[in-house]
């Protein structure tokens, strides 16, 4: 599908919805990068290599 089919696909549609539509892409795509980046920042802080045990402390 090329862009322009896209576009004609739209066109017809009011404005307010293809705001809503393109503000839910961006949440979206939002989400998805600072999932990645969080989840890359949790597993490199744990500070263990895969197949490494690790250890419990308990109080």
């Amino acid at each position: 599908m090329k862009a322009v089919d896209i576009l004609e696909w739209v066109m017809g549609w009011p404005w307010p919805i293809l705001l809503v539509f393109g503000a839910l892409m961006a949440w979206g795509a939002a989400r998805v990068i600072t999932w990645d980046v969080r989840y890359r920042f949790e597993e490199q802080s744990s500070g263990l290599t895969p197949g490494q045990k690790g250890t419990c402390e308990c109080e």
